[in-house]
């Protein structure tokens, strides 16, 4: 029985048995290099990269207008507004569709600017308006979650430094052409025919 849907899934997939063991087998190569060459300084990759994979909910409201920010932001603080009802009748972006919820996202897809402001709040602390790129923000952080070093987090990260290595070797290699044209003997051809 195994092997029977071991087959159909081969077919579905459009392989062959033999094309599905290199695969699997080229999958273990990978792995095992990955292991051999950056095993053992993966945790303190992963603690370098930790500011950027810890991932958070907030809510953020943008406003064209400093002003109306600011007088956001008091309604919001004055419990006169939810940040939500201000979010869905004054943001300028699509957190209009959400009530002004975002997430959860890493820190590392966020503007650098805004991720540092998340990053120095608690829970449930409001931001004054800040500027940023031209518009004025009001944020509140809702949630954190800290980045753990599980299996999850360990094979992408193997798979981050795989490709920053693959292309390093792509850059260190020189750049040759071995095509090079010749005239040909004949008719010169152009789209309007071939004369000659």
């Amino acid at each position: 029985m195994a092997e029977a849907a071991r087959r159909a899934w081969c077919d579905r997939q459009g392989l062959a048995p033999q094309e599905i063991n290199a695969l699997v087998l080229r999958q273990l190569k990978v792995r095992k290099f990955q292991i051999a060459t950056w095993g053992a300084d993966l945790n303190a990759y992963f603690l370098r990269r930790k500011p950027q994979l810890d991932r958070v909910i907030y809510s953020y409201l943008e406003a064209a207008d400093p002003e109306i920010a600011q007088e956001l932001y008091f309604r919001i603080v004055n419990g006169e507004q939810e940040f939500s009802d201000a979010a869905k009748q004054y943001a300028q972006g699509p957190e209009a569709l959400t009530g002004g919820l975002v997430g959860p996202l890493e820190l590392g897809q966020l503007h650098p600017a805004l991720a540092a402001l998340l990053r120095a709040s608690t829970p449930g602390q409001l931001h004054l308006p800040v500027a940023l790129d031209g518009k004025t923000i009001v944020v509140r952080l809702e949630q954190w979650f800290p980045a753990r070093f599980d299996q999850a987090t360990g094979d992408r990260l193997y798979q981050e430094l795989l490709q920053a290595w693959l292309e390093q070797q792509r850059a260190a290699l020189p750049v040759t052409s071995h095509f090079s044209p010749q005239p040909l003997d004949g008719p010169a051809c152009s789209p309007n025919g071939c004369q000659g």
